[in-house]
């Protein structure tokens, strides 16, 4: 599946001979495609893909940026450079993401460099948001993780699995059961921070809020920065506790008042610099009121 600097890039081909589809589709049927030729098992193995691509080495180093992608002029062939300091995970979520940038127009002609945070809306992505979605493919492909959730119970303990059984992190894992769980499911990502205007004010006492949601179905709008009600279970999971409960979204102070089976799990993770953060992970589902 290599290019050559005088050939179309292999989106371009794609948008050639399928113009009626989105690169987004294209991005991830090319990440499919050569999944099947290399016959890859979960969890799918990096540099083997990688190869596939004509990259030469993958290689830590101490980096600004999550990771990039350099061509090699005399030989032609790439070079991933990785941020040290990331988890395993995390490294292995941007070499995927430099991957496939050797996709895209113009790898051959100058460096690739990812860098973090990258939060764009679906109906925004550019070059960088392509590669993301392409990457989450790579690592959690969705008719190999389908197949998984169809023998599987509605939870965190079904999102730590599937983390485990793909190398992913447990965040990602939780996106993609949203995405393919066969009903209408509702993810909110918390953390104890102060809100944007408190960051000044010392004598503000960080909550519980909300860092972001992610919805597949019909659910109420989650405000981002929103702090959670004191008796919400949320308070639970954050003290430790795995929660697996009828609930409702009260704590949100949403416009929904239908009981919902709520799956929260507290799941810390540490930033580049080492500090640990408390977040919260919860996953909610609509339960039929006479249930």
């Amino acid at each position: 599946m290599g290019v050559s600097e005088q050939q179309l890039s292999l989106l371009e081909e794609r948008r050639r001979d399928r113009p009626g589809a989105s690169d987004a589709e294209h991005v991830v049927h090319l990440a499919d495609e050569l999944l099947r030729e290399l016959q890859a098992t979960p969890p799918i193995d990096l540099r083997m893909v990688a190869s596939a691509q004509q990259v030469a080495v993958i290689e830590p180093a101490q980096l600004p940026c999550a990771g990039c992608l350099l061509l090699d002029p005399t030989g032609g062939h790439f070079k991933i450079k990785l941020r040290a300091s990331d988890h395993p995970r995390r490294q292995r979520f941007t070499g995927f993401h430099e991957v496939v940038h050797t996709f895209m127009p113009g790898c051959r002609l100058a460096t690739q460099r990812r860098c973090d945070p990258l939060e764009l809306p679906a109906e925004k992505l550019d070059i960088e948001g392509l590669c993301d979605l392409g990457a989450a493919e790579f690592i959690l492909p969705a008719e190999m993780v389908e197949a998984d959730l169809a023998q599987a119970d509605f939870g965190l303990a079904t999102v730590a699995a599937i983390s485990e059984r793909y190398d992913a992190s447990l965040q990602a894992s939780a996106h993609r059961f949203v995405g393919l769980w066969p009903e209408p499911a509702l993810l909110v990502v918390l953390d104890v921070r102060n809100k944007p205007s408190e960051r000044n004010d010392p004598s503000a006492p960080p909550k519980l809020r909300v860092r972001y949601a992610l919805a597949r179905g019909d659910w109420p709008w989650i405000p981002k920065h929103k702090s959670v009600a004191g008796r919400d279970p949320l308070h639970g999971a954050l003290a430790g506790q795995p929660i697996e409960e009828r609930s409702s979204l009260a704590g949100f102070g949403v416009p929904y008042d239908g009981p919902v089976h709520l799956s929260a799990r507290l799941c810390p993770y540490s930033d580049p610099e080492g500090a640990r953060h408390d977040r919260v992970l919860a996953l909610y589902r609509r339960v039929h009121p006479t249930a």
